[in-house]
């Protein structure tokens, strides 16, 4: 007979939270009819308005400019460090209380389900080496995934380059993708766990101490390389300017706004910022070519 005992608080909360994002893992996603609805509008609003707002933050902060992602690369200079460890910080703030209330629990499960589905099939040799390409690259060109849009918009030099290698190596990526899996994949998946599932206890008594620390990192960043020299911006150019006609932001103005999208992301698209399994790749499928939806 199945016990009919209530379950307590600690279970709901701390725990049993992991079965709850292994049941909705696990769920098909449910069917669409065809058509446009209200929720297809209000998603691709939502879309575009975090579009928007991160370009804005990133622009502001000049981290599209190649210099400044070059000199980061090489520990020369520290504004994007500020500006993306700001918006971790606070990303996991805002991640940490929609997983405790009560009414918000559900979506970040269902967020944290979609960014553990994006990486249980890799192992740490793809890791390591989609992660030295990707800083290289980096490093070399001056720019990342994220930021090319934000260069061909504010009209960097040879952006328009660096949008045409992106795409061809996502093509020549998409051809290849079955023989990178099969030669990448490891032998044993990796398993996945949460700190606080391990401990029982809530997210936010495990990622306070965590984004605590991060803040005081970007802190002592900030007093060693002020954002002004880094820059090399004068205050007469923020004096008597309008808000967004100001050539540059505080990096942890820019960084918080970023942390923030990841509300609305959870909450209307189930999806975290950071994430690619949406985009499109073209792959090579026995004898015919089909786009792929990750």
């Amino acid at each position: 007979m199945a016990s009919t005992r209530p379950r307590t608080r600690s279970q709901t909360n701390g725990t049993d939270m992991g079965t709850n994002f292994s049941r909705l893992e696990a769920t098909p996603p449910a069917s669409k009819e065809n058509g446009f609805s209200l929720m297809t509008v209000l998603k691709g609003s939502v879309a575009a308005l975090c579009g928007l707002v991160f370009g804005i933050a990133v622009e502001k902060s000049r981290v599209f400019e190649p210099a400044v992602v070059t000199n980061q690369m090489l520990f020369r200079k520290f504004i994007m460090m500020k500006v993306f460890l700001t918006s971790l910080t606070v990303g996991m703030f805002f991640l940490s209380v929609l997983a405790i209330l009560p009414f918000t629990r559900k979506k970040y499960l269902l967020s944290r389900a979609a960014f553990v589905g994006s990486i249980n099939k890799k192992g740490y040799f793809g890791i390591s080496i989609g992660a030295f390409i990707l800083g290289s690259g980096m490093a070399v060109v001056g720019t990342c995934p994220g930021l090319v849009g934000i260069q061909i918009g504010a009209g960097v030099h040879n952006a328009v380059f660096t949008l045409a290698g992106a795409l061809a190596g996502t093509v020549l990526y998409g051809l290849m993708e079955p023989y990178v899996t099969n030669l990448t994949k490891p032998s044993t998946p990796i398993k996945y766990h949460f700190l606080y599932q391990l401990m029982g206890s809530p997210p936010f008594i495990v990622s306070f101490p965590v984004f605590s620390i991060l803040g005081i990192v970007v802190f002592s960043l900030e007093m060693m390389y002020p954002w002004h020299d880094e820059i090399a911006v004068h205050s007469s150019d923020l004096v008597g300017k309008a808000v967004l006609a100001n050539p540059c932001w505080h990096p942890y103005l820019c960084g918080s706004l970023i942390g923030c999208l990841q509300v609305p992301l959870v909450l209307i698209l189930g999806d975290t910022l950071g994430l690619y399994h949406h985009k499109n790749i073209i792959r090579k499928h026995e004898n015919h070519t089909e786009f792929k939806r990750f």
